[in-house]
């Protein structure tokens, strides 16, 4: 009853500044009573640039000032407070994570992620979603402190986004020089050095910025070190019953380099980037019977290199965006068990990918009309030799290409905004002869190739209701195809009574969804809300039987599945200096097949903030809260049930001069014990000590940051 009480009491916070806002419109309030004002935003996620205000509330923005806020030097750091997304996997012994965006998981390729409009290499799982895997791969390899900014579109996005934005989009926007330099300016230099007390992390930066005439260069080096994540589990030593955390040690380099040239309604800038990211995990709770040492060092490597064009228009005429870039990841996770022997097993996975990305715009009458076409190709290997010189594959090697093209139309009806878009997708994978999975007990040869198309359109409606009040309807598509790894993975596990058997016989994943929404704008005040409802054909999932003494495990599609839910979220400059936020996000997801709830959807999260700004220091109090995860919102009764919870964090920051800031802040301020269930799900207490994944204590994080 008290969680209940807790639960509800969060709830009631995260509209009382709405409520409150009212009464004083009402009682003759108005915007310039109040001094403070919300900034503006501007977002790109419709394919051009426009006011957040101005767009469906279901698109989010992570700013500059929101990641600083939050110490991000991680994935989860990055979508902390973003309503209806959390992160799974990130504090596992492979350093890998994936976005979730109301209830579907980039884990299985149905969140599309970007960094400056370019795909990142695709994820992978290893073996078994509900068997335990040696080996997995995130796409947590993009370095927070070169992002301006973060862009989110939940729900389907396949009307302008193609393939693989089923559940929603992810789109990273990185630093410019033109956010550093000007003709004015044209030197920059600055230094950040932070400091994460969950990990006893540290992360330096050096940003680096030039501007010669038409000439522009940008450069910024980050080297990063942490240990393991701090956990509330209180039993060290080794074996399954150990809850502290492994001992672990985490390495990162990032280097982000652009050079451009501007020339009048001309640019050209060209990219480079390179990551890496070494993870050494002392796997002390594998250590039990006979294995005496179970050590995993994981590298990753993720490389680019883009070209990228633009012609300004002017007039009726928007211009002309192309882009060439190349995408390289490399992932080695190297496992050394001591038992009898010692023996060493090395898990590559090796993609490259291509891309060809081009847009324009014009304006022909009353219609707004854009363009766009994209061209993908990737080829992907995974190897696992081993150190008695055997050698296996999960998968055979492939090659694949995705193609599409969009049109869009903005046009005025009425007192109605209409945006319909359209795009056509076509996706195929071709799997090579490779004789190494065949031995595997692999049956994919050459002649499996996949191929799947889709024509998935779009419109959204906004009208304004009210001076200060718009709203929205969308009606929403969207398009995935089968993954290599749904696909081709196959591998026999006799020995352990275990099968992993192909399915080249997968149809692609559609949806088909509505979302209404509202936003109230003013200068002191932001509403948003918004209700959802998305329905899923051939949804995949991965299914298992059991034929004698071995249990099988395959992908399959299962006829139906439907998430909905609700958003509502707002910012309230209610008095000179002081800003009110809060949000609120709640989500039910089923299996129409079988009527059981989809694990992937998290309990319903309120967060609720109080922030004091002037213009030399600022700070602010934070209040997350969490739902329980109720018996009826699980597939299986013997799924461990994470508790709710409520977390407070208290930061603060001060201005040393106009160059230099310091941020200091006590997160889980009163040492509270509990779990994100994304995390946890499907797992089964009984068959782990749970504690071992509970989220860190009471731990600070600071930063110093100076330019010059």
């Amino acid at each position: 009853m008290q969680k209940q009480q807790f639960v509800l009491a969060s709830i009631a916070l995260s509209v009382a500044s709405a409520l409150a806002h009212a009464d004083a419109t009402t009682t003759g309030g108005s915007d310039s009573d109040t001094v403070s004002t919300l900034s503006k935003v501007t977002v790109t996620a419709n394919k051009k640039e426009e006011d957040l205000d101005k767009v469906a509330p279901n698109i989010n923005v992570v700013t500059r000032t929101q990641l600083d806020e939050n110490a991000a030097s991680d994935l989860s750091g990055i979508v902390k407070d973003v309503p209806g997304v959390s992160v799974e996997g990130q504090n596992s012994k492979f350093g890998a994570a994936e976005v979730t965006i109301r209830g579907l998981s980039g884990a299985r390729s149905r969140v599309l992620t970007l960094v400056d409009d370019e795909r990142l290499p695709d994820t992978y799982s290893g073996a078994s979603d509900q068997a335990l895997t040696n080996w997995r791969g995130g796409k947590d390899f993009v370095e927070p402190d070169t992002l301006k900014q973060v862009e989110v579109i939940k729900g389907p996005s396949s009307g302008l986004y193609g393939g693989g934005s089923l559940g929603g989009v992810v789109s990273y926007r990185t630093f410019q020089a033109s956010d550093f330099v000007d003709d004015d300016k044209t030197f920059y230099g600055g230094f950040k050095q932070s400091y994460d007390g969950s990990n006893k992390g540290s992360g330096s930066t050096v940003t680096l910025a030039t501007k010669q005439g038409e000439l522009s260069g940008l450069l910024m080096v980050t080297s990063r070190r942490a240990e393991e994540t701090d956990n509330r589990g209180d039993k060290g030593g080794s074996g399954t019953s150990r809850t502290q955390a492994d001992p672990q040690l985490v390495k990162t380099q990032n280097v982000l380099a652009k050079v451009g040239i501007d020339h009048g309604d001309h640019a050209l800038t060209l990219s480079l980037e390179d990551f890496r990211r070494s993870t050494y995990t002392n796997y002390l709770e594998g250590v039990t019977g006979s294995t005496k040492a179970d050590n995993l060092d994981v590298g990753v490597k993720r490389s680019k290199m883009a070209l990228d064009y633009r012609y300004r228009g002017d007039g009726n005429f928007d211009g002309v965006k192309l882009k060439l870039y190349h995408q390289q990841l490399r992932d080695r996770q190297n496992e050394t068990k001591l038992t009898t022997t010692s023996a060493t097993d090395l898990y590559t996975w090796d993609q490259d990918l291509w891309g060809l990305n081009g847009q324009t715009g014009w304006q022909l009458g009353g219609h707004h009309l854009t363009t766009g076409t994209e061209l993908v190709a990737k080829n992907s290997e995974r190897d696992m030799p081993k150190s008695t010189g055997s050698n296996a594959k999960y998968y055979p090697a492939t090659k694949g290409y995705q193609f599409g093209v969009f049109v869009q139309d903005e046009f005025e009806l009425g007192r109605f905004s209409l945006t319909p878009s359209l795009r056509y997708d076509l996706s195929r994978i071709r799997p090579e002869n490779d004789a190494v999975y065949l031995a595997n007990s692999g049956t994919v040869t050459s002649k499996d190739k996949f191929s799947a198309s889709a024509w998935s359109p779009k419109l959204s409606i906004k009208t304004a209701l009210s001076e200060r009040l718009t709203g929205f309807v969308n009606l929403v598509t969207g398009f995935r195809a089968p993954t290599f790894e749904e696909l081709y993975l196959g591998h026999d596990y006799s020995m352990y009574r275990m099968m992993l058997i192909p399915n080249v016989n997968l149809k692609a994943e559609t949806s088909k969804g509505i979302e209404l929404g509202s936003k109230y704008a003013s200068a002191s005040w932001n509403w948003d809300n918004t209700a959802f409802y998305n329905k899923y054909d051939n949804f995949i999932e991965q299914k298992s039987f059991v034929a004698g003494s071995t249990t099988y495990y395959q992908y399959q599609n299962i006829d139906r599945a439907h998430i909905y839910g609700f958003e509502t979220s707002s910012k309230w400059a209610f008095a000179q200096d002081w800003l009110l936020s809060s949000s609120l996000a709640w989500a039910k997801g089923y299996n129409d097949t079988d009527h059981s709830a989809l694990d992937s959807v998290d309990p319903l999260r309120v967060i609720n903030s109080l922030a004091y700004q002037q213009d030399r220091w600022g700070s602010s109090l934070k209040w997350t809260v969490s739902a329980k995860k109720a018996a009826g919102d699980v597939s299986n009764s013997a799924y461990f049930r994470t508790p709710g919870y409520g977390v407070l964090d208290l930061s603060g920051w001060y201005k040393l001069n106009k160059q230099t800031t310091l941020r200091l802040a006590v997160n889980n301020l009163t040492n509270k014990k509990y779990w994100n269930w994304s995390d946890v799900k499907t797992l089964q207490s009984s068959a782990y000590p749970m504690d071992r994944f509970t989220q860190s204590g009471r731990y600070v994080t600071a930063s110093f940051e100076t330019s010059f």
